[in-house]
């Protein structure tokens, strides 16, 4: 998991507020319809409960919970960013608390991550910025169908993916690929007695996955 993974940085501590981690009946609700939601939780739990004498690394990563920005702060560059106190709602969306925090900070990076953009044909939730349920369906049950003729199974129309993936040149990495990328990490982990060690960099994963070789 990468939380867990984060924790294993040379050097680095990670922090958690305990006031993040006071989860109401809404957030628990949501934290218990999933197995993996609920062990990343118990994972932050576990972060927000270690003592600040124990950290001694020379670089710290606060992670912030329940909080979206609200305005920045700023004269001739930026100078602090303030949050608003969010929580969580049944249907999964979140709300203001109208609780305001302020960080003083010389950087801010609008996201950390990536919202998915909309494929032409296929049906897309603009506000979630997901691929609907019954479309996530169709290509689970697509890629799980045997790809002999006799067997394959296409949706109407074609395949909005494959239409985009036919335009481009660049080299394709399949399920086998991903095979030898996650091999690879298991074989490097068991090198120093773990169950593997991640590869980040993209010109890397690329490598691993298409069968060349990676410089050492």
């Amino acid at each position: 998991m990468e939380m867990r993974e984060l924790d294993n940085v040379r050097d680095v501590d990670i922090i958690v507020d305990a006031l993040d981690m006071v989860f109401d009946r809404s957030s628990k609700e949501i934290m218990n319809s999933s197995k993996q939601r609920k062990l990343v939780a118990e994972t932050l739990m576990e972060f927000s409960e270690r003592k600040m004498p124990s950290l001694t690394a020379s670089r710290r990563i606060h992670l912030h919970f329940m909080q979206a920005p609200a305005r920045l702060e700023e004269v001739t560059h930026v100078e602090g960013l303030t949050v608003d106190g969010t929580r969580h709602l049944v249907n999964g969306t979140v709300e203001s608390r109208g609780e305001l925090r302020h960080y003083p900070v010389g950087q801010v990076y609008r996201a950390v991550g990536y919202a998915s953009s909309p494929i032409p044909g296929v049906p897309f939730d603009s506000q979630r910025r997901t691929v609907k349920g019954q479309s996530i369906q169709l290509m689970a049950n697509i890629a799980q169908t045997d790809a002999s003729p006799s067997n394959h199974v296409a949706p109407p129309n074609g395949d909005p993916l494959e239409r985009v993936l036919s335009t481009t040149s660049a080299e394709r990495i399949g399920w086998e690929g991903w095979l030898r990328v996650d091999q690879y990490e298991k074989d490097t982990g068991a090198d120093i007695g773990r169950d593997k060690i991640n590869v980040y960099h993209r010109e890397e994963l690329a490598a691993l996955a298409l069968g060349k070789a990676v410089a050492v």
